[in-house]
């Protein structure tokens, strides 16, 4: 198994998405070869994102090219569609914002929640495409919305767990931006409010009998793990500090 297999397991693991499937699919079979069919489109996603990030100057006729493969690999799973552009629109608007990096933006001035939002399009895309072949487009529509607030919890601890190793890429890690260019208190303060919030809008889920409980469950004990996860990350990189020269 190479690296971004692994990588690609360990995501579709820790965002639940063998479970998912299960939830949908009574065959064990049909389960499988979707889930392969899931990881194929992942793969090609990894590898436009990892060409993304390997250099500060882009190559777009290789971006070009690897974002082709992309809309090969998704019409290939779809069929003929005619609304391709609807499923990638998502994954283009947060590419975008990685490559305005190279012109001084600065992820941190990206609302949080919107940011995270749209960094979590290609777990998204993968929900879509499960509950649109279990249920109508409609209904698919309302139960992806179940997982709006564990998705964004997953990406906050994905920039947090990898922030040690996001200091010598071009990944766009908004923590991790945020500590750099901007102060190291404020931006803890920023994160702790943000899981506060969320932790606040899954218990009115709860209370209104909203959603899948189980999912509001993970979702809490992620915000549980990530408010205690938060200062320790911070108190190490603080060793760090040459790392945040904003000169």
């Amino acid at each position: 198994m190479s690296n971004i297999q692994k990588k690609i397991s360990e995501l579709f693991e820790y965002r639940r998405l063998p479970w998912m499937l299960e939830q949908e699919f009574d065959q064990i079979d049909s389960r499988r070869k979707f889930l392969n069919v899931l990881k194929d489109l992942q793969y090609v996603i990894f590898l436009y994102d990892k060409q993304l990030e390997s250099s500060w100057e882009l190559d777009h006729d290789l971006l070009s090219i690897k974002w082709k493969d992309i809309e090969l690999s998704l019409s290939q799973l779809l069929g003929p569609e005619e609304r391709l552009q609807d499923y990638l629109s998502e994954i283009q608007i947060y590419a975008e914002n990685e490559m305005r990096m190279r012109q001084g933006f600065l992820l941190s001035d990206i609302a949080i929640e919107t940011f995270y939002y749209y960094k979590s399009c290609d777990v998204r895309l993968m929900r879509r495409l499960i509950l649109e072949r279990a249920c109508s487009e409609d209904e698919a529509k309302e139960r992806l919305a179940d997982w709006r607030l564990y998705d964004l919890v997953a990406e906050v601890n994905d920039d947090v767990m990898d922030l040690e190793e996001d200091v010598d890429t071009f990944n766009g890690n908004r923590f991790l931006h945020g500590m750099r260019y901007g102060e190291v208190r404020s931006t803890h303060q920023e994160y702790l409010r943000f899981l506060g919030g969320c932790r606040t809008k899954v218990w009115e889920q709860i209370n209104r009998r909203e959603g899948h409980f189980d999912i509001h469950q993970k979702t809490l004990e992620e915000i549980k793990v990530l408010e205690a996860l938060i200062p320790r990350k911070i108190e190490l990189m603080s060793t760090l500090a040459d790392q945040f020269d904003k000169s």
